[in-house]
Order: structure tokens, then C-alpha cells, then sequence
């Protein structure tokens, strides 16, 4: 299935009352332009719309400009939108919508609370996972059974320990936690990340990182604003990420104040299956999109449609408005993995941001979460659920790479059914208690005091 689109730009012309941006798909003749201008021609003058002249319409219609193979530009005001909106050629029309996307807050050292920074006094090494190892279910997914072939990190970020976790107890400290278990590739696995741009030149990020294609005018390819780098660490980064092999694709939508739109994500997604067309044909992928907006859009919920089934899984954010997830969009889609996030140490659920409600698929860590900065700016303590959307997706990207044959839905089953309830507190109500595990069950799983 081919998308096809058409933005309307925004502009004021003498010759035109003021106009407004639109997006439109249409149903056939999508790379003839003469025969769509001469379709929106013919319903121009057969429906003889109120207010609409030829000069107007010819005026409007001679800026059609084709951007790819599915995007076109045009400047049009109201009433030709009318006309252009009666054409039985055309699927849908709708505004093009400028979005934020989701802001990872900065905490100073100084600024993290105590109580997480403070180290319970257990003896020197514990091993509490054994304890409960047969309480979970076995992962939807085929990994080393064999705890002696996974590599160890130690003093890991406590968002890693975390992770390959099976206990609920108070281990995962901040900023250092329980000792981070992970697999090596098995198969190569693409990571498209659509952001503000990646650095790659980052010491965590190096050799990991290809920079693919820029859809903000005017930017170089750089991450100005940082929201890209600090989600690329957290998914493949030699410190924080979870899946150290991941091959990262950066896809900039965003700009330096971390906004972009829809027209621009189109784009971007189109320019996605495209690449992956060319580029890795064999290999699994998987995308992440840290953004949400509350505003509709069918055009965008027809392309995450039409990416998960093509066999992949987009990850997205829940959001950081502490409100219902299922307000926002790309959240609210059966088509994306929404992830909602908690804190350290007691496991407790984010409520100071985090959205919340039926829309929330998981939960993995997103406060106080260490990351790599663009340039020199080194790492951060950052708080927010594109970071637990991060995590999520590197842990995806990992799955993947032993269980290359999963399409979409296996992927998010093997996710959601994986992970382990009822150990987040502080839930709100009709929210899953649902967090996110690696499969580790190794007894050697323990925590080391310096």
C-alpha cells in the first residue's frame, strides 16, 4: 500500500485570503501531476464553490511541487482547500499540525533526592533473584538459556540492573544499580530513531550511529537540541544503552526546540520503509518515536498503520503531561508500543509526569536516568517517558536479533507478556503494573558495594 500525500504550505498573498496548512492523500494518479491538477481543476468548476475564482485557482494550483514519491507541496486558502476537499480523488484532508515533542527534564546531582541516593544495608552480596526466579513467566522469546554465556556490566547505570532484574526488592540504586546481564547480537537488528538528531560522535555512540536523512529545513544534520543522543544512548550506547550492538539509524523531525510536524513525519516515515527497502532488505527493524500530540490525524495513524503491518514495531512515549495516555497521539494507536515509566529504588510509579491509563502498554525506568549530551556537554541525569521508551526499544532491538522472524505483533506480545506485574507501586488506577525484563535468570545476578 502506497501513502500519498499533499502539505499545503502556509503563506499570505495578495492574491489570496489568508491561508492555512493541509494535508491530503490521495487515492490514484498519485505520481501524474498533471492529471491531479487537472482533477482539482474539474472539481473546482463542477461544484462551483462560493468565493473561487480562476485566478485563484490556477494561482494556487501552479505551486504543486512533488517533494518525493508520495509528498507534494502546495499553497492554497480555504475555499480552494473546499474544492480541493470535493474531489472524489481524494482520500483525506486535513491540517499539517506543528508538534513539541517530548521534553526530557535536566536534574542537577545536588537536585536527586536522598532517599534514593541512600544504600540499604544488606549484606555484601546477595543474590535475591533466585528467590523468586520461578515466580515470572518464561519470556515469548527464544534467548541463551544458559546465564554463563551473558556478558556482565558492572556499576551499570541503575536503569540496566534494572532491567535484568527479576526481584522487587530495593536494588536498583541510583546512579549505580545491580549488575546489568545482556546478550551479544545474534543477527544484525536496525534501530530507525526519529528525533532532533543524533551526535555520533559521542564516545558511547562511536561506530554505532548512521546518519540518515534530515527532514528539518534549515538545520544542519546535529542534534541541537540533545533529546535525540540522550534516546540513542539509552538504546544502543557502550554505557547506558541495553542493546550494545544496535545499528542506529538517526532520522532528524525535530529541530533545536524539539518541535517538527506532521508533514514532516510523513516524511520521514516514508523515507523510513524506503531505506529499509534499499538498504537492509533481510534485516529486522524496529523504530522509535519519542513524540505525542493531542491533536488526530488519520493520515499519521494510516502510516503507523501501515508500518506495523509491514512487520514493524514502532515504540513510542506515553507522555510527560500526567494525564491520560490515551489523549495523545501516536499513544492511543493498537499500531505502537506506548510505555509509561517509574523511578529507583522502590520501584515507584512516575506520577510527577508520567501519562497514565489503558493506553500504556509498559513500564521500564524514566526518572533520574544518566544519558549522553551532544558534543561536549558528556552525560546527564534526565527525567522523562521517552527515556523509558528508549530502554524499551533497545530491549526490543535485542529480542529481535534472536528472534529475527517476529513481526510486529510477536514483538509487542513477546514485550508486553514477558514482562513482570505488580512489582511498580504507586500505579494509578486502569494502569498496567506491567515492567519490562530482559529474560535473565541467572542465580549470579547480584549487587556489590564499593
Amino acid at each position: 500500500m502506497k501513502l500519498v500525500y499533499i502539505l499545503f504550505v502556509y503563506s499570505i498573498n495578495s492574491a489570496f485570503a489568508q491561508t492555512q496548512k493541509y494535508l491530503v492523500s490521495f487515492k490514484n494518479n498519485a505520481d501524474n501531476k498533471e492529471a491531479l491538477v487537472s482533477s482539482m481543476n474539474n472539481s473546482f468548476r463542477s461544484f462551483g464553490i462560493n468565493g473561487i475564482n480562476n485566478s485563484q485557482v490556477n494561482k494556487s494550483l501552479s505551486t504543486l511541487k512533488k517533494v518525493n514519491r508520495s509528498l507534494y507541496t502546495i499553497q492554497a486558502d480555504n475555499t480552494t482547500a473546499k474544492g480541493i476537499k470535493s474531489n472524489s480523488n481524494v482520500r483525506a484532508l486535513e491540517p499539517d499540525v506543528s508538534i513539541v515533542g517530548d521534553e526530557i527534564k535536566q536534574v542537577p546531582f545536588q537536585s536527586v533526592p536522598g532517599a534514593i541516593k541512600q544504600h540499604f544495608k544488606k549484606s555484601k552480596s546477595i543474590d535475591l533473584d533466585s528467590i523468586i526466579v520461578n515466580a515470572v513467566p518464561s519470556p515469548l522469546y527464544n534467548f541463551d538459556s544458559d546465564p554463563n554465556n551473558w556478558l556482565v556490566q558492572r556499576y551499570p547505570p541503575w536503569h540496566l540492573g534494572r532491567l535484568a532484574s527479576i526481584g522487587a526488592t530495593p536494588q536498583n540504586f541510583f546512579p549505580y544499580g545491580q549488575e546489568y546481564y545482556y546478550l551479544k547480537a545474534k543477527n544484525d537488528v536496525v534501530v530507525y530513531l526519529l528525533d532532533s538528531g543524533v551526535d555520533p560522535n559521542v564516545p558511547e555512540l562511536s561506530g554505532k550511529v548512521r546518519l540518515g536523512s534530515n527532514f528539518i529545513s534549515g538545520e544542519d544534520n546535529v542534534d541541537y537540541a540533545g533529546h535525540g543522543t540522550a534516546i540513542a544512548s539509552l538504546i544502543g550506547g557502550k554505557y547506558n544503552g541495553v542493546f550494545k550492538d544496535a545499528k542506529i539509524v538517526s532520522v532528524k523531525v525535530l529541530d533545536k526546540t524539539n518541535s517538527g510536524s506532521t508533514s514532516v513525519f510523513l516524511n520521514a516515515f516514508d523515507w523510513v520503509l524506503n531505506d529499509l527497502q534499499e538498504n537492509y532488505p533481510s534485516t529486522p527493524a524496529i523504530i522509535n518515536f519519542s513524540i505525542n500530540y493531542s491533536g488526530e490525524s488519520a493520515l499519521l495513524e494510516a502510516v503507523f498503520q501501515e508500518v506495523y503491518k509491514q512487520g514493524i514495531l514502532s515504540v513510542n512515549s506515553a507522555g510527560n503531561y500526567k494525564t491520560d495516555a490515551c489523549s495523545y497521539s501516536p499513544t492511543k494507536y493498537d499500531s505502537v508500543l506506548s510505555v509509561g515509566s517509574f523511578g529507583p529504588q522502590i520501584n515507584s510509579f512516575d506520577n510527577d509526569f508520567s501519562n497514565y491509563g489503558p493506553c500504556v502498554d509498559v513500564l521500564a525506568p524514566g526518572s533520574f536516568i544518566l544519558v549522553s549530551g551532544p558534543g561536549n556537554k558528556g552525560m546527564g541525569i534526565v527525567n522523562g517517558t521517552s527515556l523509558a521508551a528508549g530502554i524499551v526499544t533497545g530491549l526490543g532491538a535485542m529480542i529481535l536479533s534472536y528472534n529475527p522472524g517476529f513481526k510486529s505483533e510477536d514483538l509487542k506480545n513477546a514485550i508486553i507478556k514477558s514482562a513482570i506485574t505488580n512489582q511498580v507501586v504507586n500505579v494509578p488506577d486502569n494502569t498496567t503494573t506491567r515492567s519490562v525484563w530482559n529474560g535473565f535468570k541467572g542465580s549470579k545476578s547480584t549487587f556489590t558495594y564499593l
